[in-house]
């Protein structure tokens, strides 16, 4: 599934691009977890400088094909730094593009340095898009992987033995294929905030036939791209969570292909010169494929009441939550899929424990706030500490301030953070959600992020009566979680749950992968039956 970039996932970033309302920015690098510290950033080094005053001895181009359409490239060159260290920088280009506005550009910057050895010393990745912006620094600090935000907080987790970056991994497949071509390594993933186990396969292999059927479904692939004849090994890449992806080695063990699977579609990053990498781009637009069509056109008098859908679902390893708004039972019939009935208070989850309630109180990358928004929230709602107004009357002030600060006009250049999000005021359903979560868990509201499918009568991006990818914020006010939307308004029984987080790009990103494979098959008003 991902590619193997130093520290992100290729297959990641471009699932932030394609997913539900285009968002390009995935850069989930950090989080709360072990100790958090503030530190200093004097240490911060001037990667550019340092390329320019070190020898660059080898530069790489890859084109991205996503189906026959490349929508991007990335740029790879390495230099020496001293005799005892090397560093590596890559950089992914990739062109998105909304229905009706310009063709935007994403780009992140990894940064990884190595010693001579293959030993990981430091990770640096920047990201940038219209609305998102981040930087983090991850550095070996004695037996720790000590990972760094923008604000200086800082993330410490325990250096398994077996983490590698690129120089690091060469070794251990070059190792792997004098035995048995099998080799496990660990590691880190920004996405997850955590090492993950990695299993890598080597198989000999010619360029043979799959080389043609490749150039003829890829046309801006140039037929003398000889690097086709020196694939060498195929690798098969398993990630602990099940994740695959295939990659193609020469005899040093670079990487001269990788390919995964997305959205339903064959993702490819194929090597190539400047030319062929850089030419020929098409913005990427794949909003549509996450789009759910109602089966008809939902009353809004339907709306206002209870609404049972039967919905096609591919994981039936995560199926929908039950809630307070909506019950769920597996579909009947042997059919796959589920029932879900969404309601005012139909549901029946359990009453959440101590340690939940807690944790939907804490802090995370996502959902930090800079000390002017905790104020303004402590003043909006100001009798909350002495019981004047309830969590829910807080809940509803809080929710007109977001829908007032963030611009009426939705962005969809990127996944921002609730801070970012309350300093520009831009983003989409996703900023309104983490800002108004975040707001509230400054005043010690308990909140949780709710990701799914808002249905709309309107036109969106040109399609009507259609299920929108959404997401939303869950309040615990002392009975239940209730709902509440900043971006879209009042709740109501066309809003179906899919999932709950705390706020991570990564557990959104799997719940729009998902709606590729999912559908709405039918929606059934509920009607109560009058009184004898």
């Amino acid at each position: 599934m991902p590619f193997t970039l130093p520290g992100v996932t290729l297959q990641r970033v471009l699932v932030c691009v394609v997913f539900s309302l285009g968002v390009a920015a995935c850069t989930p690098w950090i989080g709360e977890g072990g100790s958090s510290t503030a530190v200093s950033r004097t240490d911060k080094i001037d990667e550019n400088s340092v390329l320019r005053e070190s020898v660059v001895d080898e530069q790489r181009w890859y084109a991205l094909f996503l189906g026959e359409q490349k929508i991007g490239y990335r740029f790879i060159e390495e230099a020496r730094l001293d005799p005892a260290r090397r560093m590596r920088r890559e950089r992914l280009h990739i062109v998105h593009q909304q229905p009706g506005e310009l063709a935007r550009v994403s780009e992140s910057e990894i940064y990884a340095i190595e010693s001579t050895e293959g030993e990981p010393l430091e990770i640096r990745k920047v990201q940038r898009s219209d609305t998102a912006n981040h930087e983090f620094l991850a550095t070996v600090e004695g037996n720790n992987l000590v990972v760094r935000g923008q604000r200086g907080e800082a993330m410490f987790k325990p250096l398994p033995p077996r983490w590698r970056l690129h120089q690091g991994r060469r070794s251990a497949w070059r190792a792997a294929a004098e035995r048995d071509g099998a080799v496990v390594l660990d590691e880190w993933s920004f996405s997850l905030q955590r090492f993950r186990v990695v299993e890598y396969r080597l198989t000999p292999i010619t360029a043979g036939e799959w080389t043609e059927s490749l150039v003829s479904r890829l046309p801006d692939l140039p037929v003398e791209a000889k690097w086709l004849q020196r694939i060498e090994w195929q690798v098969e890449r398993v990630e602990d969570d099940g994740g695959r992806s295939q990659l193609y080695l020469d005899a040093r063990f670079d990487i001269l292909a990788e390919h995964s699977e997305t959205a339903g579609q064959s993702l490819w990053l194929l090597a190539c010169d400047e030319h062929c990498a850089t030419s020929n781009i098409e913005a990427v637009n794949h909003v549509y494929q996450r789009l759910l069509r109602s089966p008809y056109r939902i009353s809004d008098s339907a709306l206002n009441s209870r609404i049972r859908y039967e919905l096609e679902w591919p994981d039936s390893s995560a199926p929908p939550p039950e809630t307070a708004d909506q019950h769920v039972v597996p579909a009947k019939g042997g059919r796959s899929g589920y029932l879900v009935t969404v309601c005012d208070r139909c549901g029946e989850e359990p009453m959440p424990a101590a340690k939940v309630l807690q944790q939907a109180l804490e802090n995370n990358y996502w959902l930090t706030l800079p000390d002017a928004a905790r104020a303004t929230a402590r003043e909006l709602v100001s009798g909350l500490a002495d019981g004047d107004i309830s969590r829910r009357g807080a809940m509803n002030r809080l929710t007109r301030y977001v829908t007032a600060h963030m611009n009426e006009v939705a962005s969809y250049a990127g996944y921002a953070t609730a801070d970012e999000a309350y300093r520009s005021g831009e983003g989409d359903c996703t900023e309104h959600a983490l800002l108004l979560a975040a707001l509230a868990r400054s005043v010690g509201i308990p909140t949780r992020i709710a990701m799914g499918v808002a249905y709309n009568n309107e036109r969106f991006l040109g399609r009507r009566f259609v299920f929108v990818p959404h997401m939303w914020v869950q309040a615990w006010t002392g009975e239940v979680w209730e709902s509440y939307d900043s971006a879209l308004g009042s709740f109501n029984a066309g809003y179906i749950t899919l999932g709950i987080s705390q706020g991570e790009q990564d557990a959104y990103l799997a719940i729009n992968n998902a709606l590729v494979k999912a559908d709405v098959l039918s929606a059934v008003q509920l009607r109560r039956r009058p009184s004898p």
